[in-house]
């Protein structure tokens, strides 16, 4: 992990070099062979969550589709 200041106009090339391997270690959890399965895993239970009710005793209301209306953040 590589701490820059934000106020910092120029970084040095090996500085660089750390921030661009830090991002992809990061989004590739270290280039594990296993990263791409959670990531699908996690895609497709978001996407069940989102499209069904579940009702108080566990089971799923397929009648009546949850709609996915997120809140704005960012003012």
């Amino acid at each position: 992990m590589l701490n820059i200041s934000t106020l910092a106009l120029e970084i040095n090339d090996t500085e660089r070099d750390k921030l661009v391997l830090n991002g992809y270690n990061v989004a590739t959890m270290g280039n594990s062979t296993e990263w791409g399965i959670c990531i699908g895993c996690a895609i497709i239970m978001r996407v069940w969550i989102v499209s069904t009710n579940i009702v108080g005793n566990g089971t799923v209301d397929a009648t009546t589709p949850k709609t996915y209306e997120p809140r704005q953040k960012i003012k």
